[in-house]
């Protein structure tokens, strides 16, 4: 049974101060009761602690057998993942992916006129 339309978008900051109550907060229902999703779309703030929780949950609800991830992270919460190397661990996309060749300073390296 899905609960993600019954739980809405977490609200504020996702740093080292918050990530405690809400991984606490998570922690208090059986994995398999937990949200297929947490919807980070009303996220303004987050550090490396967000990753770190959000890895933790995964892995839980993974050993639970339950498919489990995070939407609508914020930008820079994208920018962090890359630069941390786990955009993939969370199914997210890589900076590297959303960006071509010919748009960054490597472009048109190694040619020759």
């Amino acid at each position: 049974m899905s609960t993600e339309a019954n739980t809405p978008p977490l609200q504020g900051g996702l740093t080292m101060a918050d990530v405690p109550g809400v991984f606490a907060n998570l922690r208090q229902q059986p994995v398999d009761q937990w949200p297929d999703a947490l919807d980070l779309s009303g996220i303004d703030r987050a550090d490396s602690s967000a990753l770190a929780m959000l890895l933790t949950l995964k892995a839980q609800a993974t050993a639970a057998g339950r498919a489990w991830g995070a939407t609508n992270p914020p930008e820079a919460l994208l920018t962090l993942a890359d630069l941390g190397g786990v955009s993939q661990l969370l199914d997210w996309p890589s900076l590297n992916e959303t960006t071509t060749q010919t748009d960054g300073p490597r472009a048109g390296k190694g040619k020759t006129p």
